[in-house]
């Protein structure tokens, strides 16, 4: 898996044969093992930045699909901005979707029952400089 760390992606999640009985997680857990260890990356980013608020970046492999989840979760009433991906994050589009990660999980629900793939949510600490581009 070349995700990088703190990568929630659908190549991160149980394989099939996990498990004592040899039958495949249903839906649900997956989606339950999915939003624990979104919560876990969340928490770790906030422990390992104390004093910066932490942010999730939804990424994708196109423009549309970001610009379709972002309009989805906007009409949801959420919070979203359409950002560039973080070099950090390491996608291959550089869209992505800006969010809190109090959301993190609404997002990701709202994503797959519209269809929306995404590459992944990842956590990073605040990456916006106001001090960026002042020169005096």
């Amino acid at each position: 898996n070349d995700a990088p760390a703190g990568r929630v992606s659908p190549s991160t999640r149980v394989p099939p044969s996990h498990g004592s009985s040899g039958n495949a997680p249903s839906h649900n857990q997956m989606e339950l093992i999915d939003r624990m260890e979104l919560n876990d990356l969340i928490e770790q980013a906030r422990q390992d930045n104390p004093g910066k608020r932490v942010d999730c970046y939804v990424l994708f492999a196109s423009h549309t699909d970001a610009m379709e989840l972002f309009g989805l979760v906007r009409e949801a009433g959420l919070g979203a901005r359409i950002s560039t991906t973080p070099r950090q994050a390491r996608s291959c589009c550089g869209v992505s979707l800006l969010i809190g990660c109090d959301d993190a999980a609404r997002v990701e629900l709202i994503a797959r029952e519209n269809g929306v793939p995404t590459e992944g949510i990842v956590p990073l600490p605040n990456q916006i400089d106001p001090n960026r581009d002042v020169y005096c």
